[in-house]
């Protein structure tokens, strides 16, 4: 299979997963969020930790959070749990549109960040592009007969996020590890005391 087919079999599976994660989180309304984020914390931590042990890279996620990079690696753990457990919350809440709406501005942000900080320039077309989905945007915003709150906030710790991610250079498996690695002991703890 083409590097192009397998990014389109990926991209699928990952709204797929991304799609259905939603039922899921509203299945479980009855838990509260943060014992669904720490849950869902030790399971990433779980799936990944073994992927990568059984690939030999377990020890490229402790490496990360040893290295030179590691207040990056503490930064990102800390941004995702606040972008998870937002997300799971608005979910739980009823806030489902809302949320999805987020992750529509998201790439506009991201954008935007890859442009003042990166220092990226964006090609007429490009620039086209962003125009287009900016006011998609606008108009599924104005649909939604209100202000949008949940998006902005998921929008907007999820892009400074991936900023971090594309400046850690390391592979998306073993950043992913390395913080859940980092948030283990509060998820750890956090279970402890509600149970």
């Amino acid at each position: 299979m083409s590097e192009a087919g397998k990014g389109i079999l990926a991209i699928i599976g990952a709204c797929t997963i991304w799609g259905l994660a939603t039922l899921y989180y509203k299945a479980m309304a009855h838990v509260p969020p943060l014992e669904v984020l720490a849950h869902r914390t030790l399971w990433t931590l779980l799936f990944f930790g073994v992927v990568l042990a059984l690939q030999g890279r377990f020890g490229a996620a402790v490496a990360l959070i040893r290295g030179p990079a590691r207040r990056r690696v503490w930064l990102a753990a800390g941004i995702v749990a606040v972008n998870w457990g937002l997300f799971i919350w608005a979910i739980q809440a009823g806030h489902a549109v809302e949320a999805s709406l987020g992750y529509y501005i998201f790439p506009l942000v991201t954008v935007v960040l890859g442009v003042w900080v990166l220092g990226e320039r964006l090609s007429r077309g490009q620039g086209v592009a962003v125009v287009l989905a900016a006011a998609a945007v606008g108009v599924l915003t104005y649909g939604l007969g209100v202000a949008p709150y949940v998006a902005l906030a998921l929008a907007f710790s999820f892009a400074p996020y991936m900023l971090i991610k594309k400046q850690l250079a390391a592979p998306a498996a073993v950043s992913v590890t390395a913080e859940v690695l980092l948030l283990m002991p509060l998820a750890v703890a956090w279970l402890a005391l509600a149970h």
